[in-house]
């Protein structure tokens, strides 16, 4: 849903994928899972080109029925996680729902705030918002309601969903809210210091501290080093 958050577009706000001048074959398995620091989540496939979502629907050419679409946002502390860890067709063929999961960047990928140097804040609930938007624009198609559609989330999820919520750039995009387990007022959902998050951050990676700088190094790294220091807690700010 979302053109690759790298190169220049790592630390940036995502950016609508285009249209593909050949048909897309969506139907071989999961996507590559976002980067997260390896000890949370052991997930096989793993890359920075992750803003990608699923869709599972009921026997959807039987009718002309449209769906309820639940939209989940998974857990994982902003750190780990992944669209792909629940058994989601199990719900849309009992509970005759249209069920969707999407990726967010994780970790500093989602969540450094680099001050307005070349990047921007939130990415991870950027990422969301885009999704959201993709499920209103294009849910039709897969047989779902898109005049019904639920948001949901778990722990970190719950938080973001409620985020989702309040922004008012959300208005019609969704009509209900399931917030499980996680608050935005909860100690942990917020960074009430989001520049000396970012000096920690550039100190632990071997970068300059200043914003500009530190940022421009970040950029030039792997992105799997960078994962790797994802244990600093990163969450929205």
């Amino acid at each position: 849903f979302a053109e690759p958050p790298v190169a220049k577009l790592r630390f940036a706000k995502p950016v609508p994928k285009a249209k593909f001048a050949d048909t897309f074959l969506a139907n071989k398995g999961y996507a590559a899972s976002c980067l997260q620091f390896a000890p949370y989540m052991h997930l096989k496939i793993q890359n920075e080109d992750c803003l990608y979502l699923n869709v599972f629907s009921p026997k959807i050419f039987e009718n002309d029925k449209k769906y309820a679409v639940i939209v989940w946002v998974h857990g994982g502390g902003f750190v780990a996680g992944s669209g792909s860890t629940r058994t989601n067709a199990i719900l849309a063929a009992y509970g005759q729902v249209v069920l969707v999961t999407l990726n967010y960047r994780l970790g500093p990928f989602g969540f450094l705030d680099t001050g307005g140097n070349d990047g921007s804040p939130n990415n991870g609930l950027w990422d969301q918002h885009l999704g959201i938007q993709w499920v209103k624009n294009n849910i039709g198609s897969f047989g779902g309601d898109s005049t019904n559609i639920t948001i949901a989330g778990q722990s970190a999820g719950s938080a973001a969903v409620m985020f989702q919520a309040i922004y008012p750039g959300n208005e019609g995009l969704f009509q209900r809210v399931i917030a499980e387990s996680g608050s935005v007022n909860a100690p942990w959902v917020i960074v009430t210091d989001p520049s000396e998050k970012l000096r920690t951050f550039t100190s632990l990676m071997n970068c300059p501290t200043t914003s500009i700088e530190g940022v421009s190094c970040l950029k030039a790294l792997d992105a799997r080093a960078i994962a790797q220091k994802g244990a600093v807690s990163f969450t929205p700010g």
